[in-house]
């Protein structure tokens, strides 16, 4: 049982790791001139600090893909408690499985970006830097500790439904008497 919750509780610490990260700003882009700005960027909108420019919701739309990757490793870790170890297994390797597709999608763009401003700036007497955020970490740090998790529930041995009405040798079937 110490084992299952172990599972489960590295499971639910994915979840909750990477729905955190996903709530926050993940990485800033800051140009340097006059005036100088930044374009703040999470999975749900892009802002900058400059005034009189509104923020844009909807930019990445990857929010939402986190969150139902979060809500499957909830539900199995939950799962996972249960004698339910089939569907448990299920659970976290779709949840862990989606949540690693979504966050490396959004890191190639991520680098993508980093590169094309590297590339911008080499020549150009513009600065551009890319930093990266708490948010980001989390992000990253709750994805591998769901796969950490994914991969201990797997681990943990399936537990046989016994029954009281079984023996221990297996099915018991039923012996008529032999007629003299």
């Amino acid at each position: 049982m110490t084992d299952r919750r172990i599972a489960a509780g590295v499971v639910l610490l994915g979840g909750v790791l990477a729905g955190a990260g996903s709530l926050l700003d993940l990485f800033v882009t800051r140009f340097g001139g006059s005036p100088p700005a930044s374009q703040f960027v999470s999975l749900w909108s892009t802002r900058t600090d400059q005034p009189g420019r509104l923020e844009v919701d909807g930019v990445m739309d990857a929010g939402w893909p986190v969150v139902a990757a979060t809500a499957v490793m909830v539900v199995a870790a939950l799962l996972t408690l249960t004698r339910l170890a089939g569907a448990a297994r299920i659970a976290t390797v779709v949840g862990a499985g989606a949540l690693l597709g979504v966050v490396l999608v959004f890191m190639l763009d991520v680098w993508f970006r980093e590169r094309l401003l590297e590339e911008f700036t080499s020549d150009q007497e513009v600065t551009l830097t890319l930093t990266y955020l708490p948010g980001l970490y989390l992000l990253l740090a709750g994805t591998l500790v769901g796969l950490a998790g994914a991969v201990l529930v797997q681990r943990h041995p399936v537990e046989p439904v016994v029954s009281d009405d079984v023996p221990a040798e297996g099915v018991e079937t039923p012996v008529e008497p032999k007629g003299d």
